[in-house]
Formats: structure tokens, sequence, C-alpha cells
């Protein structure tokens, strides 16, 4: 789910404070679907809430910059967007730089095709999607998937080899036993126990790949993965190539808080994005970026986290009477990260 809101206009450096020109306003959009092409005034900052990067630590929201228009001129290509839900409860957005009589419709369609066959391979909230399958299954010999499926694996499976381990896809058991998957129930603090049995599921190591013929094989039966740290950077890409093969050379794509720009806005004007302050109450933005032809991944613990109450509990070494467990694991410990209270 995502949530809106403004914030004022002067928090952010202006498009005559950089010598910029544009006859669109910076920023604005004609939203697709809808009946205005008006745009607000100010920031407009999207939060979502219940995503996460694991291993890594959550993530944190982007926010789009919009500038209200300053005359009606009409420029010769428009900036055109659109948004939605993809992987779950992830929300995405596309913004592209388009001439008049643009068929945006037939690449919304491609991009949505795209996320859906993404989605149908590598989610692990479908339940017959391919990793959802190989999860469920306790066979150690080959299982067959897409080629598209085994490469991201195969990077997943290199990054886990360059980080010795820190990142590690095969983490899933503790993502569910800490209640941060996709089976989200009712919370209770695991045992010792059971934090051990789940990490004895887990290694990088237990997990194999081969392009051809494309497959994936555990040497334990419990071996579970879920792609939620690459899945979305690759989702990006893909969407990014749809539109290049489209004939455009400008535009911005967000996938749950990672996202790639391409070329500038018309007038030349960098597209910007505003990284969210950390802090648990409140929002407001840190730090606004620009971006021309590069991408920008983001993650963040205060938006994804359990609060537990006890009058003390000890998991791994850790005891507190109120703990904040928040998202990002070390799966060499087998438990969140914990802000304490009440020592």
């Amino acid at each position: 789910m995502s949530q809106a809101f403004l914030v004022a206009p002067d928090a952010l450096p202006s498009a005559s404070s950089r010598g910029a020109s544009s006859s669109l306003p910076d920023g604005c959009a004609k939203q697709i679907g809808s009946r205005s092409g008006r745009c607000p005034l100010g920031l407009v900052r999207l939060v979502w809430s219940g995503l996460f990067w694991f291993l890594l630590a959550g993530w944190t929201p982007l926010s789009l910059c919009a500038q209200q228009a300053a005359s009606g001129e009409v420029a010769a290509s428009e900036l055109l967007e659109w948004s939605g839900l993809t992987m779950g409860p992830i929300t995405y957005k596309v913004i592209v730089v388009a001439p008049p009589q643009f068929d945006v419709e037939s690449l919304q369609a491609r991009v949505t095709s795209t996320l859906e066959r993404i989605n149908a391979r590598m989610s692990t909230y479908q339940a017959e999607s391919e990793v959802s399958r190989f999860n469920r299954s306790d066979r150690i010999d080959w299982f067959e998937v897409s080629e598209e499926t085994a490469r991201v694996v195969a990077r997943a499976q290199e990054l886990s080899r360059d980080s010795s381990g820190a990142f590690d896809i095969t983490v899933k058991p503790l993502v569910e036993l800490w209640n941060f998957g996709a089976g989200k129930g009712e919370f209770k603090l695991p045992s010792e126990e059971q934090v051990q049995e789940a990490k004895r599921a887990i290694g990088w190591e237990k997990l194999e790949v081969r392009l051809e013929p494309a497959a994936l094989r555990k040497s334990d039966p419990g071996i579970q993965i879920d792609l939620s740290a690459i899945a979305k950077g690759y989702a990006v890409d893909a969407v990014a190539a749809d539109i290049r093969a489209a004939g455009l050379a400008d535009f911005f794509v967000e996938i749950g808080g990672e996202a790639v720009a391409q070329g500038t806005k018309p007038g030349a004007i960098a597209w910007k994005v505003g990284v969210e302050r950390p802090q648990d109450v409140g929002q407001s933005v840190q730090r606004v970026v620009e971006l021309q032809n590069q991408a920008i991944a983001t993650s963040g613990d205060y938006r994804n986290f359990a609060i537990v109450e006890a009058p003390t509990f000890s998991v791994g070494g850790e005891r507190a009477l109120k703990s904040w467990l928040r998202w990002g694991f070390r799966p060499c410990r087998g438990v969140p990260r914990q802000s304490r209270r009440g020592r």
C-alpha cells in the first residue's frame, strides 16, 4: 500500500536556480487514465509500508519531485506516467517522455506483461510461482525453472560468494519465522530452538544453479529461497529494456524503492528523487538526488518492524524488556536487528 502527501516546494532546488528551462513544467506529468494533466504543488513523496530488502536491511522509500505548472505552454514531448502494484504489495511507477500520439497503451501492456511474468516466476506471494514450487519441493535433484529465474539466482549466488554469505537468498525460513514474509500473521516470539532449527535449513552453499538447461538444485530438502533483495532491481532493468525497445530514451522507473533514470525530462532537466529521512516518527526528506543514466537502490528498517513486549526474552543472547525487531538478518545469528528499551 502507498500514501502520498505534499511538502512545500521551497524544500527543493528550483529549475531556475540551476539555469535550466523547460517549456513543460519541471516534474509535471500526465496521469494515464486520468482526466487532467495538472500536477500538484511541491514534492510528492510516496511512502510504502510492509516492504523490505532482506539481509541488507529493509528499504527506504523514494520520492518523485514535481512542481506546479508555471505557464500554459505545450511541449513537443510530454511526461506520461502510470503506477500500480507488483510482487505482492510492492508499488511501482513508470514515467516516460513521449512524443505526441505515442501509443502509451501498448507500452503499458508490455510493461504489465513483463512484471506479471517476473512475478509468476520469482514471487513468494504466488503459490504457483517457480520459486514457490521449488520451495515446497523436497527433491534434491534438479528442479526445472525458466532461464530468467536461473540467471537471477546465479547472480544472487555470485553476491553470496563475494560477501562471504552476508547476502543469502536461502534466508527464507528465518524471514517466515520472524513474521516478515509473505505468510505474515500474528507474531509470536520464536524460541531459541526454533531459531536454531531454521538456521539449519539455511546456507547458500546448499543451493546450486545451472543455466543450460535452466534448473535449481538443493542439497538439503529444507532449503527455501527468497529473491526479494534482487528481483525488484531485476524487474526495474527489465521494464527499462521494454521502454527502450519502444523507442523512448528518456524515462524514470521505480519499483519498491529501486529506481533507474535515463536521459532527462523535457528541457534537459534531470530526474530528481527524494530520499526519506530515517526516523520512526513523522516523514521528511533527507536529501534530493538528481539522476541521469543512473540507478539508485535504497534501504532502511524504520518502516518494517515489529514491537515485542514481554517480561524478558532472550534470543541469540539478546535480552530486553521491550524490543523493536527491525528487518535485516545476519544468517549466522538468525535474529533480526534489535533496538532495545527498558533494559
